[in-house]
């Protein structure tokens, strides 16, 4: 399944590991917005895996579904290349 997931970290250590975590993962499409295609599992080890880094207290990090059932994404602007072509 392929989700966005965005984020808005305070301390700029922690903003950066999350960073890299997720280039690992997907692709940015925005400064703190990242597409990602993963399963159930391994969504569920890459949202562990950044949890250590979002201060619960004064972040948000936000993992959103998007359906696999409407393909279209509707966007305006520069075409992202990535999680199966031209999206």
């Amino acid at each position: 399944m392929n989700y966005t997931i965005t984020y808005d970290i305070s301390n700029d250590k922690n903003r950066g590991k999350i960073n890299k975590i997720l280039k690992e993962y997907g692709m940015r499409t925005q400064f703190s917005v990242f597409e990602v295609s993963l399963g159930k599992k391994d969504l569920g080890r890459l949202l562990f895996e950044l949890s250590e880094y979002v201060d619960i207290k004064t972040d948000r990090l936000f993992a959103f579904p998007i359906s696999n059932k409407n393909n279209s994404i509707n966007r305006i602007g520069k075409k992202v290349i990535g999680l199966g072509g031209i999206i």
